[in-house]
């Protein structure tokens, strides 16, 4: 009765004996490797076996393997005759996250004998197609699981601002927002992939292209290698290369940088410090530039003697010899706007009093940012804010092709359509101190220019004639200006300073018009003719020694208020 229990528990003990082994990896095998493309790739070794010999770095067992044949495909630069190939050198860059790795020319059958490269991140070559073998595995065939990476890239010139910026912080292309009239500056960088080692790099940079109007043309007194920037690869023969930026525009700049006696320039996958330089924005410029290193529009083959404008070169297999090659250009855009195109941006505009202020506008590089007006579309227009210098009437007037709306006090941006208070109206309601938006457009978007003249004009009372106490109390007065009454608004006519007596010139007759006012008489002068100090008016009853000691100054030529 007690040996079938003893057969039970040999049987028992024999079962959890037995290994439970993992099942291997679809990719266990070279013959079984994993097509994959560009990207992240998780992988794990568990249950792998050994496939192919050691590789240089690593015993490489218990491998996994996938296989990468694609492309790593830039935009292309047009060619400038008479070339007619181009070189590339392109980066396939694979990485992984644990464990050996190992990359074979997949050429080769498999598990694969030419190595291209061992626990290194890049395998640089010429072309664009790739067809790879990769292994994953370990030096004593521990397991590991992680994430293969594969990337790829060339060299590349690109553009940053220079205010301290690390080069390899930015190596895309760049956007810069700029002002008529500005000046534009930016370090000239390389990269280029590991190893990164180039006998001599060559870069040309040229004046921008594109943009509705105007020019942004290089500065060539602005090109300089600063040869005590941290990442400058280093030698005393980078030049730079004035010949072809005089008497244009076009104009470019040329820069050279190699290692002589014998020696490669070494630049980081990030970027490296080549140069600068400076491009000046035309007070009419307009519109979207384009800022390059290549432009073979502008330069032939003739540029320093060979068919490659910006290109670096990469040792070849003779010691004594290297190979062109193209390389990525990322450069910038400049883009030229109103300065004053957004409502936020308003430009301030004068408020004349009695007599008008000019502002100039220019929409040429405005864009549409309102709704439409009572009046008008309103498209591709600017923005002033203006301050009313008296409570009444605000007179506007513009060039004949333009359209201009005014808002409401304190509405702030974006206005909307109920808050415009007057489109195309000569005068708009305003109180003294309040701010005004106006903006200034067409109905059809064409470009308009001239000047916005505002005029604050106080109501007042008709029937007094210019400078009487009725006049003047209605609508105030300067030391440079007569006031008068029209149609119920005031307006002024502008006045010589000191001429108390108003006709035309500064004599003595002026000086005794002050005295009698001193003494309080204004029978020979009208009231706001005789106040002349200071320049904003003390009242009346003021007239006193300095009013006489500025129309002493106007005798003698000085203009204290008016000029």
């Amino acid at each position: 009765m007690k040996r079938p229990r003893s057969h039970a528990f040999a049987c028992i003990a024999i079962l959890t004996a037995v290994p439970v082994f993992a099942q291997p990896p679809t990719n266990d095998d070279c013959a079984n490797a994993i097509s994959v493309g560009l990207g992240d790739f998780s992988f794990d070794t568990t249950g792998a076996t050994t496939d192919g010999p050691p590789a240089s770095c690593s015993a490489m067992q218990n491998d996994v393997w996938f296989r990468f044949i694609g492309t790593c495909e830039h935009a292309r630069p047009p060619l400038p005759p008479p070339a007619t190939a181009t070189v590339y050198l392109n980066t396939l860059t694979i990485e992984s996250s644990a464990g050996d790795f190992a990359v074979y020319d997949a050429a080769d059958a498999c598990p694969g004998s030419i190595e291209a490269a061992c626990n290194a991140p890049a395998s640089p070559e010429f072309g664009s197609h790739f067809n790879r073998l990769i292994r994953i595995g370990t030096q004593d065939g521990s397991t590991v699981a992680g994430t293969l990476s594969i990337d790829c890239s060339r060299p590349a010139v690109f553009l940053v601002h220079p205010q301290g910026a690390d080069p390899g912080q930015f190596n895309g292309r760049l956007t810069v927002i700029a002002s008529q009239g500005d000046q534009v500056c930016f370090d000239l960088c390389g990269r280029s992939p590991p190893p990164g080692l180039h006998k001599y790099v060559q870069l040309t940079i040229v004046d921008g292209s594109g943009g509705a109007s105007g020019t942004v043309s290089i500065d060539c007194a602005s090109a300089t290698i600063d040869t005590s920037a941290p990442t400058f690869p280093g030698s005393p023969y980078n030049t730079v290369d004035l010949t072809d930026c005089v008497g244009g525009p076009p104009n470019g700049l040329g820069y050279s940088l190699f290692q002589f006696p014998p020696g490669n320039v070494s630049l980081s996958a990030s970027g490296n410090y080549l140069g600068e330089a400076c491009w000046v924005v035309s007070d009419d410029a307009c519109g979207q530039f384009a800022i390059d290193y290549l432009n073979s529009l502008w330069c032939g083959p003739q540029c320093f003697g060979v068919p490659f404008h910006t290109f670096f070169q990469i040792p070849s297999q003779a010691a004594t010899s290297s190979t062109s090659i193209w390389v990525m250009d990322l450069g910038a855009d400049v883009i030229i706007e109103s300065t004053n195109d957004d409502c936020v941006d308003a430009a301030n505009a004068d408020v004349g009093f009695l007599i008008a202020a000019a502002t100039p506008y220019d929409t040429s590089c405005a864009s549409s940012d309102a709704p439409a007006a009572s009046c008008s579309a309103m498209q591709n227009g600017v923005w002033f804010t203006s301050v009313a210098s008296c409570t009444g009437r605000m007179e506007i007037a513009t060039g004949p092709d333009a359209d201009y709306a005014v808002y409401a006090a304190g509405v702030g941006c974006t206005p909307a359509a109920g808050d415009e208070i007057a489109c195309n109206d000569p005068f708009a309601p305003v109180e003294q101190g309040q701010s005004y938006l106006i903006r200034i457009a067409s109905d059809d978007g064409a470009e308009v220019e001239g000047d916005l003249a505002l005029t604050c004009r106080p109501l007042c009372r008709d029937g007094f004639p210019p400078g009487s106490a009725e006049t003047v109390a209605d609508c105030g007065y300067t030391p440079c200006v007569t006031a008068a009454c029209e149609s119920g608004l005031c307006t002024g006519q502008p006045v010589l300073y000191g001429d108390a007596n108003r006709d035309g010139t500064v004599d003595v007759f002026d000086i005794l018009c002050v005295l009698d006012a001193f003494a309080g008489n204004f029978t020979e002068c009208p009231f706001d003719a005789v106040d002349l100090y200071p320049c904003e008016p003390d009242g009346f009853d003021s007239v006193d020694i300095f009013d006489i000691l500025a129309v002493l100054d106007a005798f003698a030529g000085a203009d204290l208020c008016c000029g």
